[in-house]
């Protein structure tokens, strides 16, 4: 085997299949990844037997092959060598009150100490090094994550202009990069004794011994699935509304994953571990059979998760044992959870006569400093529930801590009869399980649907998406 690659193309590849390579296996041969080479398409293959990942990539070919080595010496030696760029700095113009306003942010602190810095004679955002594509991954996602915050304080709303100009900024200098990245290659070749080495244009040169790929595990090759087409970002929506509230343990396996459900005209995705449960439908046409459902495993959802981007077109593939998605560069291999998923539908409640319309920035806040109160093992926050106002109360009697905060509120009852501030509503609920239902819902304000103390709860948000019908449910706890 031998050809040359970019190294920047071949490590963000690599990268895709870092989740799925085990740090411990029985089958040491796990811990490498497979590399076949076909003219100038080269494939890399991982797994740790339940999941497969390949991913691939366009190279210049010079002799087919097919080798595997070990894939973190591997991966830690090609990010190294694509990311060594002494002495280049990259420049953007950027206004100066954008970058006073974002650089002492939460979320971007650490992005801005770490390689930006800023010229204020030329105006401009200097980046230190080169912009690997694996950087901007992760840049983009705090970028993504500080515009969630911004969004959940009205008070921070005039920062969203400066994190939208700041990601633009973000893509330029990446287009900038591209032209060191593209002269920075690596030639790699494979020997008849699967001993690997990498070369560089400065003549620095490494050896990694690697194994036989015959001795590397495949995929079963199933061509009897049925498929399913659907947009890439619908994809990314539908499993990442949910799948929090999946379990997370092997006890009961048949709610260890996400139930996707095909419709004629809809798509619903729904995770459940007894104690909560979150559905999304999303309305929407797609290419495939209708009335078709699959449980994808929690791992299986974190790679769906890490490989989506925000358009594009994804094909599942199916059947009831195993599942294929084809990404633009990537496929993922993995069985399905082949049990039945319990039926979610008899357990959402329609009896709801109370409804509670609170601020989801105060409350978020507030439950975070109760769950700092809050017994570790139950995390319980009680809520006595006026009518204008709530007051979340928690405690710790082993470590004697104990938190009370009043916020304000609306409680009514559809009667209209209710006079809560002579009669509270008392309810309580773990607090970590509550805070997930918060953090998924997208509007300033959030609705509570009650019905009794001890029946479940069902929040969402005052108004939905276009396209879209999202709920989570929540099991009170006894109050004590």
């Amino acid at each position: 085997m031998k050809f040359t690659v970019a190294a920047d193309q071949f490590v963000n590849s690599l990268n895709k299949l870092s989740s799925i390579v085990p740090t411990k296996s029985p089958l040491p041969i796990l811990g490498n990844v497979l590399l076949i080479l076909e003219g100038n398409n080269l494939e890399m293959l991982a797994s740790d037997l339940e999941t497969f990942i390949r991913t691939k990539t366009t190279v210049k070919g010079k002799e087919d092959g097919r080798v595997t080595v070990p894939y973190k010496k591997l991966s830690d030696l090609s990010k190294s060598l694509s990311s060594s760029f002494a002495g280049v700095n990259l420049t953007e113009k950027f206004k100066k009150s954008l970058y006073d306003d974002l650089k002492n942010e939460a979320k971007l602190t650490d992005v801005f100490a770490d390689r930006f810095k800023y010229d204020s004679s030329g105006e401009t955002l200097v980046y230190s090094g080169v912009l690997t594509a694996l950087d901007k991954e992760k840049i983009d996602s705090l970028i993504e994550e500080n515009q969630k915050f911004i969004d959940s304080d009205e008070n921070l709303k005039h920062l969203s202009d400066a994190n939208d100009k700041f990601k633009e900024a973000v893509e330029s200098l990446y287009k900038k990069s591209e032209a060191f990245l593209a002269k920075k290659t690596l030639e790699i070749s494979v020997d008849g004794k699967s001993r690997m080495t990498l070369k560089t244009q400065n003549n620095k040169k490494y050896n990694l011994s690697g194994e036989p790929a015959d001795d590397f595990p495949l995929p079963e090759e199933n061509n009897h699935l049925n498929s399913l087409k659907i947009n890439s970002g619908v994809l990314k929506r539908l499993i990442g509304k949910v799948f929090h509230a999946a379990n997370k343990d092997e006890i009961r396996r048949n709610m260890s994953g996400v139930l996707l459900e095909a419709k004629e005209e809809e798509i619903r995705s729904v995770a459940t571990d007894g104690y909560r449960l979150a559905k999304l439908i999303y309305k929407t046409t797609h290419k495939g059979i209708a009335d078709s459902k699959i449980v994808i495993p929690v791992k299986t959802c974190n790679l769906i998760q890490r490989l989506s981007s925000d358009s594009g077109q994804v094909e599942i593939l199916f059947d009831e044992n195993d599942l294929r998605i084809f990404f633009p560069d990537a496929e993922i291999y993995s069985k399905l959870i082949d049990e039945t998923f319990p039926n979610y539908e008899s357990v959402i409640p329609n009896d709801g006569n109370k409804t509670l319309r609170i601020t989801k920035k105060e409350l978020q806040d507030s439950l975070h400093r109760a769950l700092i109160c809050a017994d570790v093992i139950t995390k319980r926050v009680k809520m006595e529930i006026k009518n204008n106002e709530i007051t979340i109360t928690s405690e710790n009697p082993e470590t004697g801590t104990e938190a009370e905060e009043t916020l304000p509120c609306n409680f009514t009852a559809m009667s209209g009869e209710g006079d809560f501030d002579a009669a509270p509503f008392v309810t309580a609920f773990n607090t970590g399980f509550l805070l997930d239902a918060v953090n998924q819902i997208e509007t300033d304000e959030i609705i509570f649907k009650m019905n009794q103390p001890s029946k479940a709860s069902i929040a969402y948000p005052t108004q939905q998406p276009d396209n879209e019908d999202f709920i989570e449910l929540i099991m009170p706890v006894r109050v004590s």
